[in-house]
């Protein structure tokens, strides 16, 4: 059998009604279970954010850990 190469892409919104253009990164191939993928750059907002991941492949979809740094703009 072929490996899966899955993708799971991200976008965001300021107000949970227009969301920003996917930003899709690889999550490694089937049976890799080290692959990380990062964002950066995802803007500034006035009070919260949402953010929706996608993922639109055959493979089984399980995510261990959502990690964010969050810097206060005083």
């Amino acid at each position: 059998l072929e490996a899966l190469d899955p993708q799971i892409a991200m976008s965001f919104s300021p107000d949970a009604k227009i969301f920003s253009d996917e930003r899709a990164r690889a999550v490694g191939k089937t049976g890799k279970y080290k692959a990380r993928q990062v964002w950066r750059r995802n803007g500034r907002f006035d009070r919260f954010a949402i953010f929706k991941f996608r993922f639109a492949d055959k493979a089984k979809a399980v995510i261990w850990k959502v990690e964010a740094d969050i810097v206060a703009a005083i």
